[in-house]
């Protein structure tokens, strides 16, 4: 199985751009958790159009689930955890 170690990019890279320019721009960050990127699928109505409505809401059902489960689990424990399932 692979370890599970902090890649070189794990830590904050500053931005190319500043944020004025960014906006400018219409760039906007990817989330940065699980449960952000959920609320960005939600939110964009385009994006959720794809799938068709209960298989939208079983994933995410399963995913706020999986945020539930490992909630408070140390990074060893998720990579133990992680390394079991895949």
């Amino acid at each position: 199985m692979p370890a599970c170690r902090p890649h070189r990019w794990s830590r904050p890279i500053r931005p190319a751009l500043p944020v004025a320019e960014r906006a400018a721009l219409g760039l906007e960050r990817l989330p940065g958790s699980l449960a952000e990127a959920l609320a960005a699928l939600e939110a964009d109505a385009a994006v959720c159009g794809w799938f068709p409505p209960q298989l939208l809401e079983s994933y995410l059902g399963v995913k706020r689930t999986e945020i539930d489960l490992l909630k408070g689990l140390v990074q060893a424990e998720l990579c133990r955890r992680s390394a079991q399932v895949y």
